[in-house]
């Protein structure tokens, strides 16, 4: 004896007491992802085969179209909400036409950063995130995702570029895949000089230039005029003790040409043979 659920509303029903009632759900049109399985601007609705309903049979409750997902791409509808008894009819939902929920637009604008030159493309600091479509329904940003230079060099008015940025609704799951992320430069940030104490770049040399180059440090340095010397930040000058290390970093992560080591030729170079 086959028996069905009557939407929750009732008890389990003979179906051979029920009258067949075919219901058609009727679906077109598309809208932008909002993180909702709402019509929204889908044209959704329903019809029901009047020709089999039976004077005193009951169709119960009102009926509700929804779409078969919240995800961007092809969607089916979903149909709800109406429900008989055991003398009423047996719903046979028909699923008409087919919607589109495109993807949304999200923009993630890098920030601004500076630093001193490392070597390196790092960059500080994470993109700014602009209007989260599915920010209603609880969606956020899953992973901040991180900032770097399009180079390493220094100098100012550098692109600095925001990426890996993900998103996640309310249940923590992934919807990263329904956002079309554009990533805006900023393009004011810089890389400043290494500047020692007593000793500005050589514009011909500057310390920029890639550390697998051979060169000698005193083609990168020299004497700071006094001219300059209030020119130079303060806060960017490398104390006198750690002047030394980075000069030998320098010299270790360098390939010289000629057969013998670069020579030390640094304004620190007469005080290190001193110490000899």
């Amino acid at each position: 004896m086959s028996t069905k659920l009557g939407e929750c509303h009732t008890t389990p029903l003979l179906r051979s007491f029920l009258t067949p009632l075919n219901v058609t759900d009727n679906l077109s049109g598309s809208k932008a992802y909002d993180g909702t399985n709402a019509c929204g601007s889908i044209t959704c609705g329903y019809t029901i085969d009047n020709a089999s309903l039976i004077g005193g049979k009951q169709l119960l409750g009102n009926g509700i179209v929804s779409l078969g997902s919240k995800n961007a791409g092809a969607v089916t509808g979903s149909f709800s909400g109406l429900y008989s008894d055991q003398q009423g009819y047996l719903i046979n939902t028909i699923y008409n036409g087919q919607a589109n929920i495109d993807k949304a637009d999200l923009t993630v604008t890098a920030t601004q950063a500076s630093k001193i030159y490392d070597g390196t493309t790092a960059a500080a600091g994470t993109g700014s995130v602009g209007a989260i479509a599915g920010a209603a329904p609880g969606e956020s940003v899953k992973n901040a995702g991180l900032q770097q230079y399009l180079d390493k060099s220094a100098g100012s008015g550098k692109t600095v570029r925001a990426g890996g940025v993900t998103i996640q609704d309310s249940g923590s799951a992934d919807v990263t895949s329904n956002y079309n992320i554009r990533y805006v430069d900023n393009i004011t940030s810089s890389i400043d000089l290494i500047l020692m104490e007593g000793v500005v770049p050589n514009p011909a040399k500057q310390i920029a230039l890639q550390l697998n180059n051979g060169f000698k440090v005193s083609e990168m340095f020299y004497e700071k005029p006094a001219a300059n010397a209030n020119a130079i930040n303060p806060g960017l000058l490398v104390p006198a003790a750690l002047q030394k290390s980075i000069i030998l970093q320098i010299k270790q992560t360098t390939k010289s040409s000629d057969d013998d080591p670069p020579q030390d030729t640094g304004p620190d170079a007469e005080q290190s043979k001193d110490s000899e």
